[in-house]
């Protein structure tokens, strides 16, 4: 915050949670790549850890933020702007980029990880990192979008009418959906 202002910075870790449809869920923070899998009762049944380097948060990174808030930034009641130097001391940057910013799952248990990307315009695919519900890594996959929901063969968005502000709810069918490996094989 800085002069009533909240700056959103995309760089900041955050803790997320995926309540799993059988009682308990997948948690994570950020800042690592480690999945906490906890069952119905809350107790830990495993740790899923990817072996990734952390992806370092340059000065060119840092400055295109500033950048893009200081062109975004709208003026308060009085007209005034953020200067730059104030931008720049109210963004707080980690050492490294987070290393994902979504947890997901399906209605067999599998989770989907989203790896961590910027907003880019021309290019709105996600990429995630797929796991089986016993935690074994499967694919790596691309989403054109975060789904809210994963079920029976579906994958499931909203879209805002700009009209009259309700989502709408669209539904894709994953064609592939019997092929995709459930597990690794023995």
């Amino acid at each position: 915050m800085i002069k009533g202002r909240m700056l959103g910075n995309p760089y900041s870790y955050r803790l997320y949670f995926f309540p799993a449809k059988s009682g308990g869920g997948v948690y994570g923070h950020s800042s690592e790549y480690k999945l906490f899998v906890l069952n119905s009762s809350g107790n830990l049944s495993y740790i899923i850890e990817m072996n990734r380097p952390p992806d370092p948060i340059t000065n060119k990174d840092k400055n295109r933020r500033i950048d893009r808030y200081l062109e975004t930034q709208r003026p308060t009641a009085r007209g005034e702007k953020l200067s730059r130097s104030e931008v720049k001391r109210a963004y707080i940057f980690p050492e490294f980029k987070p290393f994902f910013d979504g947890i997901i799952g399906d209605d067999e248990g599998r989770i989907y990880v989203r790896m961590f990307k910027l907003y880019d315009p021309d290019d709105s695919s996600l990429y995630y990192d797929f796991f089986s519900k016993e935690g074994y890594y499967l694919y790596k996959i691309k989403i054109p979008f975060f789904p809210f929901m994963i079920r029976k063969g579906y994958v499931y968005s909203t879209k805002s009418d700009p009209d009259t502000g309700y989502l709408k709810i669209i539904r894709y069918k994953i064609k592939n959906w019997e092929q995709i490996k459930k597990k690794i094989s023995q």
